[in-house]
Order: C-alpha cells, then structure tokens, then sequence
C-alpha cells in the first residue's frame, strides 16, 4: 500500500515529495456556493457561479471554474483508487480547513492523517511553506481519531446547510460571512483620485485579518461601483484596466 498526500493545488507539497502521489485538491472554497464533492449538480451550479462571476468583472478570460470541475472529478476518480495511508496538509485557513471537512465523507473510514503546518511552523497556509520547510513534516504527522472525524463531518454538514457566501477560520472555527465582508478593506485601500482597480485590490487582500484571494475582492469591487460607493473612470473593464475612487 502507498501512502498519498492530499494538498490544496499550488503548494509545494509535491516539490517536497517528488516520486510519491500528491494528489491537488483543485477548489478553494472559502468564497462562493459551497457543495458536496460527490454532488454533481451542486458542483455544475458552482461553476455557472464562477462562470458569471467573471463576466461580472469583464475578464472571462480568466476564468477557470470547468479546469477546476475536470480537477474535481479527477481526484475523486483518483481517491476512490486509494487503498493505503491518505495524510492532509492543513493549517490554519478557511480554504484548508474546508478541504479537511469536504474530503471526509469521500474517504470512508480508512485511515487519515493530518499535518498541520501551522502547528509546525507557525505559518498559516501550506502555500506559505517552502519545500525545504515542508520536507520534514510528514513524520509529524497525526491520525485523526474517529471522534475527531465525526465532529468535522458533522461540522461540514452545518456548513452546507448554512452556505455563506464567504467562510473565514478564526478562533479556530469556519464561520460563515455576508458577501460583503471585506468592503471595508476595499473602501479603505481606495484613495480619493482615480487609481488603478488592481491596485486597490492588492492592498485589500494584503491588509485583511483574513487571507482572501484578488478573484472575490476584485466581484466586490465591481459591486462596490454597482451600489455607487466607488466610482469608476471608465466602464467595461477588467481590474488591470478600469480606474476607482471614492464617490
């Protein structure tokens, strides 16, 4: 039996593992309607979500919801192969911690392990790791106990029923958020003159108590423009493009 990694796409975990099966979990669920991986609708409708989404911001360029459906159905393709050890690395993020929690339902009772590399190295993501950093991790691993796994199975029911728009981790709980959480940091990182969206964007997700990506603060800058809080020098253009100030 081979052991597998399981990681949120993009880390590092597979250039700390090269030769053993990292499998990426491909979605970041902090933001957005919230599904049962196993639930095919409920994942169809995410995407369409994402889809309008980045019509909404005027760049469906960059939309990447159907690489992010196929990179669904292949890990559960590739889960349901499984037969050893499957160790998660988590830390302390909404986006991880749901992974956790969304994962469980699909791999059963086999055994699971976790690293939490917040624990091991006081950073809050896996993605703030550097394989050198990671490398000596995996032996610091621990299984989760049946009690453990029912109280996050349990808690990732709640959270589907609940489906916040915006889920941040913090007093080591998810706790569902209005879509308008980070306003505020928006209309705080925008001055009075015309800069540029990007820019604005940045500034938010570099001072938000929370880590948030530039795709859900760059929705909420286009509905800030909507509702007359921001306004915009130009219409119909994407972030890199479109000039904001304070109304």
């Amino acid at each position: 039996m081979k052991d597998v990694h399981i990681a949120l796409s993009g880390s590092c975990v597979r250039l700390a593992y090269p030769g053993e099966d990292v499998l990426d979990f491909p979605d970041r669920l902090s933001f957005g309607p919230l599904y049962a991986l196993d639930d095919d609708s409920a994942v169809q409708a995410r995407t369409r979500w994402f889809r309008d989404l980045y019509q909404s911001v005027h760049a469906p360029e960059w939309d990447t919801s159907e690489v992010c459906q196929a990179g669904m159905t292949t890990l559960k393709a590739q889960l349901a192969a499984v037969t050893g050890q499957v160790t998660l690395w988590v830390g302390d993020n909404a986006d991880e911690q749901l992974m956790l929690r969304a994962l469980l339902p699909l791999l059963g009772e086999r055994p699971l392990f976790v690293v939490s590399v917040t624990e091991h190295t006081g950073r809050p993501s896996t993605h703030w790791c550097p394989a050198e950093m990671l490398e000596p991790l995996w032996i610091r691993r621990r299984e989760l106990t049946p009690e453990e796994k029912t109280a996050l199975t349990v808690d990732w029911y709640r959270l589907l029923a609940e489906n916040a728009q915006v889920r941040i981790f913090a007093e080591n709980a998810l706790q569902g958020q209005a879509q308008d959480f980070y306003d505020r940091q928006l209309l705080d990182a925008c001055p009075a003159d015309y800069t540029q969206g990007s820019r604005v964007v940045g500034e938010a997700m570099v001072n938000s108590p929370y880590p948030v990506g530039d795709t859900f603060l760059n929705f909420r800058l286009y509905a800030l423009i909507a509702q007359g809080a921001l306004q915009a020098q130009t219409a119909g253009m994407n972030m890199n493009r479109i000039k904001v100030r304070q109304a």
